[in-house]
């Protein structure tokens, strides 16, 4: 470890605002185009055993008997009950309140992560890079319309996902605190059985998560300087908290009746090996693929977190690791991103035998993002360290500030293409919400039979309502509604 000779100024105020604004901009995009949904597709059925069960008997209902949706998924059946009543058009602002929270969590737990250093957190960085995060994983996602629009998938994989940030907020703030030590892992326990209540795809990642965190405790405990050992010791209590919570879920969501009743419709699930090849293999066509389709935005994300890195290191009065320290950090931190990439498509190659469906996939692009911001930290403490004592750090600061300024051209450019879109949803709303009034008069009416606008599906791969009564969007949608029949055939979407 060696010191930085001294204090270097603070990042321009307007470079760092210009930065977050664009980002900013682009995410409020995101969030106005969600502000439009509705429900659609698995919405109905979700709000559907709720009207005909109640809140507490659907969640039973949901994790005995076989249902339309995943419903050995207790922590998810617990949100979207409650988002069921709030009503439809809860279903726009769930994803920007989501939002706010998954950024808001990834920037605390960054910070507490620096004071567990002896780093000093300076929130303007650390915010801005939670922001570009997000930014990253929302615009890489092979399918934003459902992974972020859509409730049912939001709240299947992002929702935990930010749940998880919160959960490693818990856990590194009572590892700093002097508090009860087993109060604390009680706590964690819970909100890590919760966490991992929503969806197989997260709780698979998770448990690789704390299995690791316990894991380096243990060694620290074991091998670690005798100054730390007392805060591995309490690390591990919690970290190991965190994996019960986490198996126990597991168990939970396996033990549910419906996975024998869905599972009677899906391949039977290969041998132990078998899912092992296909984890590892899924996991390196998922890498594969982001690199050959993406490789350029990458790389500019790469550069950004470096730049923002940089001027974050140049910030610091204290002291850098040493190059060796930094290159095996970033070794453990490729291999970590592998195995975790391995954990989210995990899940699918054991229950369908298949690649993860493409919603999905928004778990293994934040753990591909973070991995890419953790290289790019990494690379500026390099820089920082070996140009220490040199004339070029006045110039490497320069080229940070322009790579900031630089990087704001994407966010822009996409935040014109989402606004351009914005119409189609804007329409899609209205009519949603027309039909939505006539079939309330007609239900409330009495009538068996109710004949509506055919409108198109704005969720990507997720079916409208059709002129099949029997579809089965259709059929939850006429349970949702307490009527016989809805037939989706009569025209004006195309007018």
């Amino acid at each position: 470890m060696e010191r930085l000779p001294r204090r270097a100024p603070a990042i321009s105020p307007v470079v760092l605002s210009i930065t977050l604004l664009s980002f900013v901009t682009a995410l409020s995009g995101f969030t106005v185009t969600a502000s439009f949904m509705r429900y659609s597709g698995d919405d109905y059925c979700y709000s559907a055993d709720l009207i005909e069960h109640g809140f507490w008997g659907s969640q039973v209902y949901a994790y005995l008997h076989e249902t339309a949706f995943g419903g050995n998924r207790f922590s998810l059946n617990l949100v979207d009950g409650m988002a069921s009543l709030a009503g439809p058009h809860a279903s726009g602002l769930l994803p920007g309140l989501i939002l706010v929270l998954w950024i808001a969590g990834m920037a605390l737990a960054t910070y507490q992560v620096f004071r567990v250093l002896g780093r000093t957190g300076y929130s303007p960085e650390i915010v801005l890079g939670s922001t570009m995060i997000s930014f990253f994983v929302l615009y890489l996602t092979p399918n934003l319309d459902q992974s972020f629009y859509w409730r049912s998938a939001l709240l299947t994989y992002l929702l935990p996902m930010t749940v998880n940030t919160w959960l490693a907020v818990l856990v590194i703030a009572w590892l700093r605190s002097a508090r009860s030590l087993a109060l604390g892992s009680a706590i964690v326990l819970f909100f890590a059985l919760i966490a991992a209540g929503f969806s197989e795809t997260i709780t698979a990642p998770q448990i690789g998560v704390y299995a690791l965190a316990c894991a380096t405790a243990g060694l620290a405990i074991w091998r670690g300087p005798e100054a730390f050992r007392a805060l591995a010791r309490r690390g591990a209590w919690l970290t190991g908290a965190a994996l019960a919570g986490s198996l126990l879920a597991l168990v939970v969501l396996a033990l549910s009746p419906a996975n024998a009743l869905r599972q009677a419709a899906l391949p039977q699930p290969p041998g132990a090996i078998q899912v092992i090849r296909m984890s590892l293999y899924n996991a390196y066509i998922f890498i594969r693929i982001g690199l050959a389709q993406h490789f350029g935005i990458l790389v500019l994300a790469g550069l950004t977190f470096t730049g923002l890195g940089y001027w974050y290191s140049t910030r610091q009065p204290g002291t850098l690791p040493s190059l060796p320290t930094l290159v095996i950090t970033a070794i453990a931190c490729l291999v970590a991103a592998y195995g975790l990439v391995v954990c989210v498509v995990a899940p699918s190659a054991y229950a369908e035998s298949s690649y993860p469906d493409l919603r999905a996939l928004i778990a293994a692009w934040w753990v591909l993002i973070i991995a890419v911001a953790g290289l790019g930290w990494l690379l500026s403490q390099s820089l920082a360290r070996w140009l220490m004592d040199k004339p070029a750090r006045t110039l490497l600061r320069t080229a940070s500030m322009a790579i900031l300024l630089c990087s704001c051209a994407l966010p822009i450019i996409i935040s014109y293409q989402t606004y351009a879109r914005l119409p189609r949803y804007q329409r899609w709303a209205a009519f949603w919400d027309a039909r939505d009034a006539q079939i309330r008069k007609a239900s409330q009416a009495n009538a068996g039979r109710v004949e509506v606008v055919a409108i198109d599906h704005i969720i990507q791969g997720v079916s409208e309502l059709s002129s099949d009564p029997n579809f089965w969007y259709n059929v939850c949608a006429a349970r949702y509604y307490q009527v016989r029949q809805i037939i989706a055939d009569l025209p004006g979407w195309d007018r």
